[in-house]
């Protein structure tokens, strides 16, 4: 039999409260059920009465098991914004305030994947006890946590009385998260366009620009005239425009483009913008802006730290796969930072970056999650 308050696998969930017959007095039940019969129909006295006298236990069982369950309360305590597939702690926190001591007391803790319980013995009136185990939540999101119930069958075990003593409660468990090498992805940002679809030229810096030339691209309205490379223009018939690019700095500009199917590719492709975020408010007092590009987008804007990431792997652990909408540039940029890079993850081809340079009027990088390579700065959690 376990020891005081240590944790045990419950053979049964007490998923219903209320009184319960136990097996035992199903048993119990079935032996009376004979004595009586056989008892009556022999005309066999002493059988008979051996069977009241049994009846008679079970009924004072029945009136006087979980006497002091009434009074329990429980509190439940849990780590803070705890991630999928790691260990979160949970502690119940058991207090009897009644006046009678509630004995053979049972406690359970249940969810969608785990179900944990303790053998607590004797509570005394006016006592408490903490009471520990650990779960793993499997996926990021919502999780759900079944009120944490109490159950006694003192003394004779033959009736279960189970109530609840703190009620159900929902847990935000937030994407897993890897490594990133900020040097790495910095070294990546600078140099090859990560989509390899631009043919780049080699330029030299501009007075008008607080920023480094890097290549030639059509005209687009509102681009200023002092940009348009006329040489350009009148080799390929079409107005050409010097494309700047602003040294990338601190600041960031994160968009995850939710289009795609659900599967190990959108999961992968949100534990990498969790891991971006992560990583990118491991220092204070830079700017990370975080949007998930869908109809009316909610915008993260705030200085890095502890609280800015809960905010956005807050939100992507609530990210699931649909179509993705061009409203997020509009969005962007009212707060986007000047000086700060734009990425854009996605699980697949994305026409998201595009659309984001021609609404904030600078480069945009995509990291897609499906192409081979490409992602050197980033380790998955477990790799």
């Amino acid at each position: 039999m376990p020891a005081a308050g240590e944790v045990t696998v419950p053979t049964e969930n007490s998923s219903r409260t209320g009184w319960r017959v136990t097996r035992q007095g199903y048993a119990w039940l079935g032996v009376v059920g004979v004595l009586l019969l056989v008892g009556i129909l022999r005309n066999i006295n002493l059988l008979a009465l051996l069977g009241c006298v049994m009846l008679a236990l079970f009924l004072l069982q029945a009136a006087v098991v979980g006497r002091g369950l009434r009074s329990l309360v429980a509190r439940r305590w849990l780590d803070d914004a705890p991630h999928a597939g790691a260990g979160c702690r949970v502690e119940v926190r058991l207090h009897n305030p009644g006046a009678a001591a509630a004995k053979g007391v049972w406690v359970e803790e249940a969810g969608p994947d785990h179900l944990a319980g303790w053998r607590v013995g004797t509570l005394e009136a006016g006592g408490h006890r903490s009471l520990r185990c650990e779960i793993v939540p499997p996926r990021r999101g919502w999780y759900g946590l079944e009120p944490v119930r109490a159950a006694s069958a003192h003394p004779f075990g033959l009736v279960r009385h189970v109530v609840e003593a703190a009620p159900a409660e929902r847990l935000l468990v937030l994407p897993r998260v890897g490594k990133v090498s900020r040097e790495e992805l910095r070294r990546l940002l600078r140099g090859a366009d990560p989509r390899g679809e631009r043919t780049r030229h080699r330029g030299r810096p501009h007075a008008l620009a607080r920023a480094d030339f890097h290549g030639l691209r059509p005209y687009r309205p509102g681009d200023s005239p002092r940009w348009v490379h006329w040489r350009s223009s009148a080799r390929r018939g079409e107005l050409m425009v010097r494309e700047f690019e602003d040294v990338p700095g601190d600041d960031l500009v994160l968009v995850l483009d939710p289009s795609g199917a659900a599967g190990e590719a959108f999961e992968l492709a949100v534990t990498l913008a969790a891991s971006l975020a992560n990583e990118w408010c491991q220092r204070l007092g830079d700017r990370l802006v975080f949007a998930v590009a869908v109809a009316a987008p909610e915008v993260i804007d705030g200085l890095t730290g502890p609280a800015h990431a809960r905010l956005v792997l807050g939100a992507l652990a609530l990210a699931s796969p649909g179509p993705a909408s061009n409203e997020v540039g509009d969005a962007l940029r009212q707060v986007a930072p000047r000086s700060a890079a734009v990425i854009v993850v996605a699980a697949g081809g994305s026409v998201l970056p595009d659309a984001l340079e021609a609404a904030l009027g600078r480069r945009v990088a995509l990291l897609d999650v499906s192409l081979p390579g490409g992602l050197d700065f980033f380790t998955p959690p477990g790799a």
